[in-house]
């Protein structure tokens, strides 16, 4: 893909004159708004009038990393004790490790009643952003057994979209006292 940084991407360079065995600094930086993610290559001339091999060629590559979906964990646990009280929720941390924005939702078709996701979407979420979803259980009316759900972490457009993320549930016999 071309790249072409003049004129609104890169100001003309001057420098002063420059005695035998001097060298001089030239600093680049890169306004990526409005580039998608990929490479970008362009051929920067230097030339110095008067001087021995003037006009050099100097590639300048740039990499503009997309947006790129991370959760801390794809995994949440619960444990309680049937009629006892509702074990305490769990977290889960969704970001954006990449460049670009990440906008986010969850899909969860047949959601057990057990299970409260909140929120279900959030964003946007710029390099090294992250966002909490809380995730609660409610024993009420379960029997004792290991219960297990899994639902998906969607970001349209970035890298390891959709992702997976899986429960479980135990209820464990009650407290003998």
């Amino acid at each position: 893909t071309a790249f072409d940084p003049r004129p609104s991407r890169m100001a003309p360079v001057s420098g002063g004159p420059l005695g035998n065995h001097q060298s001089s600094t030239v600093t680049l930086s890169a306004n990526i708004v409005g580039l998608a993610a990929g490479s970008y290559s362009y051929a920067l001339q230097v030339a110095a009038p008067g001087a021995t091999n003037s006009s050099q060629t100097v590639t300048v590559n740039l990499q503009v990393a997309g947006p790129e979906l991370h959760l801390l964990a794809d995994w949440f646990r619960f444990s309680a004790f049937c009629g006892g009280a509702n074990p305490g929720s769990c977290w889960l941390w969704i970001g954006n490790s990449g460049g670009g924005i990440v906008n986010w939702s969850i899909n969860a078709p047949d959601k057990p009643t057990w299970l409260t996701i909140a929120p279900v979407s959030g964003g946007p979420l710029a390099h090294n952003q992250d966002s909490m979803v809380t995730l609660s259980a409610n024993i009420a009316a379960l029997d004792v057994g290991l219960y297990t759900y899994s639902f998906e972490v969607i970001a349209p457009g970035a890298q390891h979209s959709p992702r997976t993320v899986t429960g479980s549930l135990l209820i464990l016999g009650p407290m003998l006292s």
